[in-house]
């Protein structure tokens, strides 16, 4: 079912289309318009808050100091290692079947990972844990946040990893099919 919904900032309508694809939206067309303030029609999809497609995942973890992991996927292909600094060239890869990066996507919306701040930084310790996950979605949009020694969803003074960082490394875990690869 289609809704209208009026958009007074620029003086345009909004329809919402359950069934459109993505690719049909002009952005450049879109942007031309606001600037000459002209009326126009733009349209949004329900759910763009979300990844609907993901290009690429890079996530590493580890102690500042010493042994860090990492996944990499890009495509189909999944690139993970670990003890980056001290041992480098021990790279697996594996090929990630669609259903395997369907259910990753899945549990990072069920994270709301897009919503997650871009820094999470605990200033009182100076050795510990960083971690960084950068993303790129949707056919380009790009979402880079990351950590030291604070997870999303942490207070400010704790260390401890929280439900939600757990839950990225099990999925990222399930991904590689290597349980235990970040913990």
């Amino acid at each position: 079912m289609d809704m209208k919904v009026g958009a007074t900032d620029y003086g345009c309508q909004v329809n919402f289309f359950q069934n459109m694809d993505f690719q049909s939206i002009i952005r450049s067309e879109i942007r031309s318009k606001i600037k000459k303030g002209n009326k126009f029609t733009c349209y949004a999809i329900p759910g763009m808050d979300k990844i609907l497609l993901l290009d690429y995942l890079r996530f590493s973890f580890g102690s500042c100091f010493g042994p860090k992991s990492m996944v990499t996927l890009g495509g189909n292909n999944v690139v993970f290692c670990t003890d980056l600094i001290y041992n480098a060239g021990n790279e697996k890869k594996k090929e990630v079947l669609n259903e395997s990066k369907e259910v990753l996507i899945s549990e990072l919306n069920d994270l709301k990972v897009l919503n997650w701040d871009r820094e999470y930084f605990n200033p009182s310790i100076l050795d510990g844990e960083e971690w960084d996950l950068e993303l790129v979605y949707n056919d380009g949009k790009k979402k880079l946040i990351n950590g030291y020694n604070l997870y999303p969803g942490s207070q400010p003074d704790s260390t401890e990893k929280t439900p939600e960082f757990i839950k990225l490394l099990n999925a990222l875990n399930n991904l590689i099919n290597a349980p235990g690869f970040f913990f």
